[in-house]
């Protein structure tokens, strides 16, 4: 368990925000930054370092070495899925994350409990929620490439025309 002794000058404990725009494109640095500080305020936390996730190298680097070398006492993501598009990368950083004694918080959710081992529901429902948001970009990916979706056979509605009010909202049902 981390040791909360370690403390900024203002009595509040220490978190690096780690930013990431490959999940949710439309969920900007700059937005996460702001609701990132807005929760860590809230919560009793001060961000020490924002850090963007890095393209085609090491994810986060500089923010993990911050937790390796004991600066920060914690880690906090917009949500789950901001750690990482794959849940085995997820979960690679949490276990990294929980063995260097910091913890790991999002803005959606609070913390993310440890894995417990006389409580391993606790570690299923995380890596079944993480499976899920999974699937979900996957299908969202297949049905940007015009590709009918596997789960209702339908295409994905054009936003531009949804927008401007051009077409029906949603496609016709299938006979």
């Amino acid at each position: 368990m981390i040791s909360h002794q370690a403390r900024d000058g203002k009595g509040g404990r220490r978190l690096v925000l780690l930013l990431s725009e490959s999940v949710s494109p439309s969920y900007d640095h700059a937005q996460q930054d702001r609701d990132g500080h807005r929760w860590a305020r809230r919560n009793g936390f001060t961000v020490v370092r924002s850090v963007h996730e890095a393209q085609g190298g090491e994810a986060w680097q500089e923010g993990l070495q911050l937790v390796q070398d004991k600066a920060v006492d914690g880690v906090l993501v917009a949500s789950l899925a901001h750690l990482g598009p794959a849940l085995v990368r997820q979960e690679a950083l949490l276990q990294y994350i929980w063995a260097h004694g910091a913890r790991v918080y999002t803005v959606s959710d609070g913390e993310i409990p440890e894995d417990d081992p006389d409580d391993p529901m606790r570690t299923a429902m995380r890596q079944m929620r993480g499976v899920m948001e999974e699937l979900i970009r996957s299908l969202d990916a297949q049905r940007g490439r015009g590709e009918p979706c596997l789960l209702c056979g339908q295409p994905k509605p054009d936003p531009v025309r949804l927008i401007a009010g051009d077409g029906p909202a949603l496609p016709a049902p299938r006979s």
